[in-house]
């Protein structure tokens, strides 16, 4: 069913938790940050939410793709975010405020995956044209940002 919402179980007895609706088109993909504090997801809307577990608050919706958004992944420390998109772009954001740090990537074919290494120093993405790219992160992030260690 397409009804662009998010449903968060409780595994212990099966029960509905939350139901997470503020996208405008079906959801891709939801990950959680490595504490399990928050969830962002990815949507056919062209954005990426990021949302509070604990009581299923949308904390913001990151725009900035002009296509569908496929894929998300937290860094290791949870203070990036990367995305794929049908735009054909991998970008990186700041978890703490939602801000774009890099496009990464613009291929000609759709980013439908990103991953980033356990230790955090590099960043993978795979394109539905069967490119495979990977990226330094100290080199992915602009001098004048630095990366904030708290989450929201």
């Amino acid at each position: 069913m397409e009804d662009n919402t998010i449903l968060l179980w409780r595994v212990s007895d099966g029960n509905l938790v939350n139901t997470l609706g503020d996208h405008t088109a079906p959801v891709y993909k939801v990950t959680f940050s490595p504490d399990g504090t928050l969830l962002a997801s990815a949507s056919e809307d062209h954005t990426i939410g990021l949302w509070q577990v604990s009581d299923g608050s949308l904390l913001r919706s990151i725009p900035g793709h002009s296509e569908a958004v496929y894929d998300v992944a937290f860094s290791p420390d949870g203070s990036l975010l990367a995305s794929g998109s049908g735009d054909g772009t991998l970008r990186l954001w700041q978890v703490s405020d939602g801000q774009m740090l890099n496009i990464l990537a613009e291929n000609s074919d759709s980013v439908i995956s990103v991953a980033f290494s356990p230790d955090s120093h590099l960043l993978v993405s795979g394109a539905a044209d069967g490119v495979v790219q990977f990226w330094g992160i100290s080199e992915a992030i602009p001098l004048d940002t630095e990366p904030a260690s708290d989450s929201p």
